[in-house]
This record gives C-alpha cells, sequence and structure tokens, in this order.
C-alpha cells in the first residue's frame, strides 16, 4: 500500500516534534494561527469551547454558503495539497534519520 509508508512517515515526523502538533504554515492568518493555538493548549480547560471557537472563527471570516460547503471546499484544497505535504515531510524525515543515525 503506496499510502501506509506516507502517513507512517507522516507520523513518525510528528512524533519527532516536541509538541505533536502539525505546523501552521507560514501563510496563515494570524488570527488562525492564534485560534488553533488556543485549541491546542496543554492544558484541556484551557482550550475554548466548540461554540467559542465557532464565534471566533465567524469574527475572524464570516462564513458564506453553509458550513458543509465550507468544509467540503477546505477538504478538497488539502487533498489538492496533501500529496506535497507528504514529499515535504517525508524530505524532514530523511533528515532526521540522518542527523540521528
Amino acid at each position: 500500500m503506496a499510502w501506509a509508508s506516507s502517513d507512517h512517515a507522516i507520523s513518525a515526523l510528528d512524533a519527532y516534534t516536541e509538541e505533536m502538533r502539525p505546523r501552521i504554515p507560514s501563510d496563515c492568518p494570524p488570527e488562525f494561527a492564534a485560534l488553533m493555538e488556543r485549541c491546542w493548549h496543554e492544558e484541556a480547560s484551557a482550550r475554548p469551547v466548540i461554540r467559542d471557537v465557532v464565534k471566533a472563527l465567524d469574527a475572524i471570516a464570516p462564513s458564506k454558503g453553509s458550513m458543509v460547503d465550507n468544509l467540503i471546499y477546505m477538504l478538497e484544497k488539502y487533498s489538492r495539497d496533501l500529496e506535497g505535504i507528504v514529499a515535504e515531510r517525508t524530505k524532514e524525515l530523511a533528515v532526521e534519520k540522518e542527523k540521528v543515525g
């Protein structure tokens, strides 16, 4: 299975990072980045509840269309970008293996 090795590479690279969180893209708007970081807070009690996340998202980028339409759009965009993400993470894993090995 071609995807199995890619998933493994991404998981291994993510396990190698300190916080086990995805990297926030450099072109991500700062408001979204801040919200993601709040949602990933180490202390669960410090994370926002979903109602507050939805309010924050509506304030940052009021949605046009339904939430389902927006979700499908984002998933389609992610799937288009996934091949590049996997290739990048695989390269990073190889570099880290060379440092350790």
